[in-house]
């Protein structure tokens, strides 16, 4: 019998066969003299078996191991032995799935050195060992992390050299479904000025905006100036005298 049936897909030895006598009513049989029995696996590329195993004098059974490779898939393993009917079980290799987060700054400067981080995790827990390939479309990869730590992390050091950036990260480890995240991550646009500034009541107010404010009140003033002459001047000029026939 084998147990668990289904395992990992990750390229592991797993001593999960039991390889047994037993009588008509299944109970065990002791074995007269050391007896070799012939394993087959029907799937070798999904795992394979050893060609055989001995089932010790004065033992009834004896542990094989089965070795899953990188591919998920159905096999069963024949076990045969010279007089007697073949026993056979089948077994399942399954792959993981691999949730990937990128972590980046949503703008930055051109030129600008930055730090980028993945994290691996499946059903909730880290991800170590995972081999991350690194893509940066616009930008310079200054150093890279090429697989995930014990945290299931992984940085690279970036500089960005064009208006965007398309970063992408890939993940991949035996057992696990691969993955990738990718993200565009566009530049600030930094305006500099020369602008004079001055301080005005603990703010700083830049001149250009004083001088368009006094040039604003000096019109006022002249506006009013103005009226108030012309109105001057239209109070001192005489009546015009009407005659009466």
């Amino acid at each position: 019998y084998i147990f668990p049936s289904i395992l990992v897909a990750d390229g592991t030895e797993n001593d999960i066969i039991t390889v047994q006598f037993l009588d008509d009513e299944g109970n065990p049989v002791l074995a007269r003299t050391d007896t070799e029995v012939y394993l087959t696996s029907t799937n070798p590329t999904v795992g394979d078996v050893p060609n055989s195993v001995y089932i010790r004098q004065g033992n009834s059974y004896a542990i094989a191991e089965f070795t899953s490779t990188g591919i998920e898939g159905n096999t069963n393993i024949l076990a045969s032995l010279m007089g007697v009917i073949p026993s056979e079980k089948p077994i399942q290799t399954v792959t993981k799935g691999m949730n990937i987060t990128l972590s980046t700054p949503s703008t930055i400067m051109i030129n600008q050195t930055f730090t980028v981080q993945v994290q691996l995790t499946s059903n909730g827990l880290p991800v170590p060992g995972a081999e991350i390939e690194w893509t940066a479309l616009g930008g310079v990869i200054l150093s890279e992390d090429t697989e995930t730590d014990d945290e299931g992390i992984a940085q690279a050091e970036i500089i960005q050299k064009y208006d965007t950036l398309r970063l992408k990260a890939s993940a991949s480890k035996t057992g696990y479904e691969p993955n990738e995240a990718q993200k565009n991550i566009q530049i600030a646009q930094n305006i500099e000025t020369d602008e004079l500034t001055i301080t005005v009541f603990g703010r700083q107010v830049q001149v250009f905006h004083i001088l368009i404010g006094l040039a604003i009140l000096i019109a006022l003033i002249l506006g009013a100036y103005v009226y108030i002459k012309y109105r001057s001047t239209k109070e001192d000029e005489p009546e015009d005298l009407e005659i009466y026939s």
